[in-house]
């Protein structure tokens, strides 16, 4: 069965319940009824039970390159309508898109994940972002998909506790929190329309450096930054999802070799470097129908 049993169960008319019994364990209906009546609550079934069409979830993630003179430069209210005849601004300087793109011209590139692709490994190739992941999963209409990319960062706690007789002892605990680039998506199937719930799309790192703040808080501190929307897409068109800022810290450590490590006055003969960069995190995806032949 395409359908669970208890769904099949409430199409059923009252008037033909005494004649199916459902089998939970089983996921088995059986019938017990005269013939004709049989016929009629089979071929009711076998209408109701058809298979659950599935969508494929293609995505992009990219991080627009911090240090370029780059700016994505796409006004993503405007973005939505492709096959107008609005033009908007690319400014990528080094690539053949200096000026204006039409809608149509915009069209093209978003219509098909394919386009979509090619463009945004073109920007990738001349430098101007990173891609981060493409994955791909395939979800049931209605039901959730989940994209991950997070690093795990572990810490110990220890918290305090006694006997009967009034000893202190301390019990070390692992803990684990992730950071990184999470999707929860679900999408919905409305003839060649699926509508996409994105319950969270976020990005979060953990702020703390490698440096002394690692021993003053060896707790680690998440920045989070997350939206949630609800969009509808035609069948294999591109939505994005931008303006997700990731930040980055990078310490760099300048030692005097042999003095640096004196023990008391080596601080003395090392300093450090801090730098704070601010990185958009830019997400396309696109969802492609799959049906069952005969759905």
């Amino acid at each position: 069965m395409h359908i669970e049993s208890r769904a099949l169960m409430e199409t059923v008319p009252v008037s033909w319940l005494q004649y199916v019994t459902s089998i939970e364990s089983a996921k088995v209906l059986m019938v017990q009824a005269p013939e004709r009546i049989a016929e009629d609550i089979v071929a009711r079934f076998a209408d109701v039970d058809q298979p659950i069409p599935q969508v494929v979830l293609e995505a992009i993630i990219c991080v627009v390159s911090p240090d370029c003179d780059f700016q994505f430069g796409l006004d993503w209210q405007h973005a939505v309508e492709l096959d107008g005849a609005k033009s908007l601004a690319l400014g990528a300087t080094g690539l053949a898109l200096n000026g204006t793109v039409s809608g149509n011209g915009l069209n093209q590139i978003f219509s098909e994940f394919s386009s979509t692709s090619t463009f945004v490994k073109l920007l990738s190739e001349h430098g101007y972002l990173t891609i981060r992941a493409t994955p791909h999963v395939m979800a049931k209409d209605g039901e959730q998909a989940n994209i991950a990319i997070n690093r795990e960062t572990f810490f110990s706690v220890q918290p305090a506790g006694s006997t009967g007789d009034n000893a202190v002892f301390f019990q070390q605990d692992i803990q684990k929190v992730d950071a990184g680039i999470t999707l929860d998506i679900t999408p919905h199937i409305r003839g060649n329309i699926v509508t996409i719930d994105i319950e969270k799309a976020e990005v979060s790192e953990d702020v703390r450096t490698a440096n002394s703040e690692l021993s003053l808080n060896p707790f680690p501190v998440i920045n989070r930054r997350s939206v949630s929307t609800t969009v509808s897409v035609k069948d294999g068109r591109t939505i994005v999802i931008g303006g997700l800022v990731q930040r980055e810290t990078i310490d760099s450590v300048n030692r005097v070799p042999g003095l640096s490590r004196l023990p008391g006055v080596g601080y003395l003969f090392q300093s450090t470097q801090r730098q704070t960069r601010d990185a958009e995190v830019v997400i396309f995806i696109s969802p492609r129908i799959v049906r069952s032949e005969g759905s």
